[in-house]
């Protein structure tokens, strides 16, 4: 009789630690999803698999690093070029619209000098945009 007792108690032992691991949820399914970190540039991939990293400000695309990085070797934009530098989230415009604000990032116009984008201080922040990836195909 002792025997049966102990026997019931470890099998309702055993059904009561089964219904607590398979819980409410379906594993993998209930979990937070991780969110992919934000960018701070898009990148346009050349027929030489050359990467150059971009903003977008004013409809036009803006070099965001004076670097193009390449397989092999690094190459320098050329002296002068005008580039953007990514300052913050959010632009500095106060909207009502919050949506608004969420789009657009502030950056600071300058020029490429050597591998480093020199800000220029007679221009103000604009906004900007992170663009989509993409692969340039043509020559």
């Amino acid at each position: 009789m002792t025997f049966l007792w102990i026997f019931a108690a470890l099998v309702f032992g055993a059904v009561v630690s089964a219904e607590k691991q398979q819980g409410d949820v379906i594993p993998g399914c209930g979990e937070t999803a991780v969110k992919p970190k934000e960018r701070e540039y898009g990148r346009i991939i050349d027929v030489d698999s050359c990467e150059t990293r971009v903003l977008k400000a004013r409809k036009r695309l803006f070099p965001a690093s004076c670097t193009k990085f390449c397989p092999r070797i690094n190459k320098t934009l050329p002296y002068g070029i005008p580039c953007l530098k990514f300052i913050n989230k959010g632009f500095l415009l106060e909207r009502a619209d919050k949506s608004w604000r969420k789009s657009w990032n502030t950056c600071h116009i300058g020029w490429c000098h050597g591998d480093e984008c020199e800000i220029d201080d007679s221009f103000y922040p604009v906004k900007c945009k992170v663009p989509h990836d993409r692969k340039n195909r043509s020559e």
